[in-house]
C-alpha cells in the first residue's frame, strides 16, 4: 500500500528529527536503497506515489558504465562481502543487531556507500533546494553514525559549484523506520495536513 523508503521517511518526518526541516532528502538503506522527499513540511509521495525513488538515480561503475545508486549503495553488496569471505551473509538481519565480528568486512561498504552517497546528495540538490540529506538504514546505529560522518568527509571534495551545500543527518529508527511508517499511514492520511495537496495534479 506505500513504498517502504517513503514509509520509512514518513517516520522520520513526523517522530524523529526530520521535523526540523522543511524540505529535505531521505535515504533509506536496506536490501536496496530508496528514499523519501519531504517538501513544505509534508512527505510527497508525487502523483504516481514513487517520489523519492533514489535508487534508481544515475551512477557510473568502474569502468565508466552506467549503473543504478541501488547497484553501488545497498545492502546486498555487504552480502556479497560476506559471501565471498565464507561468512553467511544473513548475520546483517540476524535480531538484535551485532556487527562487531565482520566489521572488517563492513568498512570497506560503508566507504563505497558514502562515497555514492555524497555523489547523489548533490546531484539531489541541483533539482530541489534541500537543507538537508538524512541517512538512514537497517543496520545497528554505529555503522549508520559511521556512514554518515564519512559521507560528510567526501561531500567536502565534492565540486559543488552553483550549489549551496546540504547538512548530513542520521536518521533514528533503523530496521523499523519501515514498519513504523507504514503502521502510521492512516493517522498521516486522516489526521494530518498534507501541504503538498496542490501540487499533486501537476
Amino acid at each position: 500500500m506505500v513504498n517502504d523508503a517513503t514509509a520509512a521517511c514518513r517516520a522520520e518526518h513526523r517522530y524523529s528529527t526530520g521535523y526540523r526541516f522543511r524540505d529535505y532528502a531521505y535515504f533509506f538503506i536496506g536490501s536496496f536503497i530508496g528514499g523519501g522527499v519531504v517538501l513544505n513540511g509534508t512527505v510527497f509521495e508525487g502523483n504516481q506515489g514513487n517520489a523519492g525513488a533514489l535508487g534508481s538515480m544515475r551512477s557510473t561503475g568502474p569502468l565508466g558504465e552506467s549503473q543504478q545508486l541501488i547497484d553501488v549503495a545497498s545492502l546486498h553488496l555487504l552480502e556479497s562481502r560476506l559471501s565471498q569471505a565464507g561468512l553467511d551473509p544473513a548475520l546483517i538481519c540476524k535480531q538484535p543487531q551485532d556487527w562487531s565480528g565482520f566489521m572488517r568486512h563492513v568498512e570497506p561498504w560503508i566507504g563505497q556507500t558514502a562515497q555514492e552517497l555524497a555523489k547523489a546528495a548533490l546531484s539531489i540538490c541541483s533539482v530541489i533546494d534541500f537543507s538537508a540529506i538524512l541517512i538512514d538504514g537497517a543496520f545497528p546505529p554505529k555503522v549508520r553514525q559511521d556512514l554518515v560522518e564519512r559521507t560528510r568527509r567526501y561531500l567536502v571534495n565534492q565540486d559543488k559549484r552553483g550549489l549551496i551545500e546540504p547538512v548530513i543527518e542520521a536518521g533514528s529508527f533503523g530496521h523499523n523506520a519501515r514498519a513504523i511508517g507504514a503502521a502510521s499511514s492512516p493517522l498521516f492520511s486522516q489526521y494530518l495536513l498534507n501541504t503538498n495537496a496542490g501540487l499533486s495534479g501537476i
